[in-house]
């Protein structure tokens, strides 16, 4: 009579490890399940914005040369200098009315690289006297929202428009509204990265750079030095 006591508790104990041992198996593989979506999703994430970080604006993209760059639609008609590419009058109205901004926009292209013969930055600016201050902050809300439907969130918002005061502005002369970074970094032409930045001087200003985060260029924008 002990000895089949002792051989059904035995037994009983044996068989708690392998009752177990199903549902281990099946919450080890759902963590692994979980994980290769999310490593899946975040290499289609990556994938995607690499297709989109080449272009620079419009149907620029990173990279062109001087002369590819002047046959794009965007920069049709544009004006060179020794530093870069001034959009045409035309089409930076045409922008400007198109997103019913209240501040005119200047839209530089700028190179380098080998020969300085390769586009790395993309400059958007536009500048109003302090009386017109809310200009200047709904124009830059505007062209947020238009970067979101594209970009998505920026990665970093430092400031809330929306409360923003000249008089704050006054006292950082210089303040990064808020920037994005696009991409892997490891397509040919590095990391796209946005930023917004408002500045003063003799009148208010802001300034979205488009860059690439191996550009090396010479800063020729509004900011007071």
């Amino acid at each position: 009579m002990f000895a089949g006591m002792a051989i059904v508790t035995f037994m009983a104990c044996d068989n708690k490890p392998q009752r177990l041992q199903p549902k281990v198996d099946e919450t080890k593989h759902n963590k692994d399940s979980i994980t290769r979506i999310n490593a899946e999703a975040k290499k289609a994430r990556m994938a995607f914005e690499d297709s989109i970080a080449v272009y620079a604006w419009g149907d620029v993209k990173f990279g062109m040369t001087q002369k590819e760059v002047l046959q794009t639609k965007a920069f049709n008609g544009a004006k060179k200098y020794d530093y870069g590419f001034a959009m045409s009058g035309a089409n930076e109205y045409a922008i400007q009315k198109s997103l019913h901004l209240f501040t005119s926009l200047s839209i530089w292209a700028y190179f380098g690289g080998e020969k300085n013969n390769e586009l790395i930055k993309i400059d958007i600016s536009g500048s109003t006297s302090w009386d017109h201050f809310g200009y200047l902050t709904n124009d830059l809300q505007v062209l947020m929202a238009k970067f979101e439907v594209k970009y998505g969130k920026p990665k970093n918002v430092f400031t809330d428009l929306g409360s923003l005061k000249y008089t704050d502005l006054d006292k950082a002369k210089t303040m990064i509204i808020a920037d994005w970074k696009l991409g892997s970094g490891k397509s040919i032409n590095g990391t796209k990265l946005i930023e917004i930045e408002m500045s003063t001087c003799s009148e208010i200003s802001y300034e979205y750079k488009i860059t690439t985060k191996l550009s090396q260029v010479n800063d020729y924008s509004s900011r007071c030095v």
